[in-house]
């Protein structure tokens, strides 16, 4: 009998959607001492015909009447995250993990807080760039401390959509709240989520969408989100990061250098 077969049948990970992030971020890291419970993924294509015998999978979009879900992974429609997570934790789920975006709309957030005071259950955002091994690096090579201001300036390109591709719903929220999240987030992570003392956004054009954002502690944050360009390489980024004299740019989130006024800190 393996380790697997060993564990309790309680133990484990439910997860909702079977897309990009379940697939290389969190299934390739959980190891044998995390089992699948379940997989829920309304896309019968998804789910195709070589399924691992110690998973359970189905199609339903919420948890089953008779399930009772240990740590949750929400990974589905935008629009259903908050729904899924609170009925995990209603549930006695240990712990709930939201993938990007947390909630499409300030209703959901308001009864996802009160949920979470409620049921004191941990809920963790998956915002992977909060744990990028350039954070370490950025911080030193920029001399800051928690709180002090980091100042940032991307440009991001994202691959053109299908007409009919689910992120464009209108439920799933704007291009933002979808995908821009990323960025913002990772500026709010930086700065330990100093309040936003202003924020603007414009389209320009069909393709492009322009979001600046202040911080109280003085941050400021210039985003260009476009689909226009070659989309060869998928996603791509530029980003800079400010402070105290000292210029970090990482690109695609694999080439990072910093540089001063004397020359390269780190490359």
């Amino acid at each position: 009998m393996t380790e697997r077969e060993e564990e309790p049948q309680e133990y484990g990970i439910t997860i909702f959607g079977y897309g990009n992030y379940v697939k290389t971020m969190v299934i390739p890291q959980l190891g044998s001492k995390i089992p699948v419970r379940c997989v829920h993924e309304i896309d019968p294509w998804q789910i195709g015909r070589r399924r691992n015998e110690h998973w359970s999978w189905d199609t339903s979009p919420y948890l089953r009447s008779n399930e009772d879900p240990d740590v949750v992974v929400v990974a589905s429609f935008h629009h259903t995250h908050a729904g899924i997570a609170v009925a995990a934790m209603k549930r006695g789920a240990r712990a709930v993990i939201i993938e990007k975006p947390v909630v499409t709309t300030s209703t959901d957030l308001e009864i996802l807080f009160e949920t979470i005071a409620e049921y004191k259950t941990p809920v963790f955002a998956a915002f992977q760039r909060r744990y990028s091994p350039f954070n370490d690096c950025l911080v030193a090579d920029l001399g800051v401390r928690p709180g002090d201001p980091v100042s940032s300036f991307t440009i991001a390109y994202e691959v053109p959509l299908p007409p009919q591709h689910w992120y464009r719903w209108p439920n799933s929220g704007s291009r933002i709240i979808s995908n821009g999240c990323h960025w913002i987030d990772h500026f709010l992570y930086l700065n330990s989520f100093s309040p936003v003392r202003q924020l603007e956004a414009d389209h320009l054009g069909d393709s492009s969408i322009v979001i600046r954002m202040s911080l109280e502690n003085g941050a400021t944050l210039l985003l260009s989100l476009t689909h226009a360009g070659s989309p060869r390489l998928g996603v791509r980024e530029h980003c800079e990061f400010r402070a105290n004299g000292v210029t970090v740019t990482v690109t695609d989130s694999k080439h990072y250098i910093s540089e001063s006024a004397c020359g390269v800190i780190r490359r």
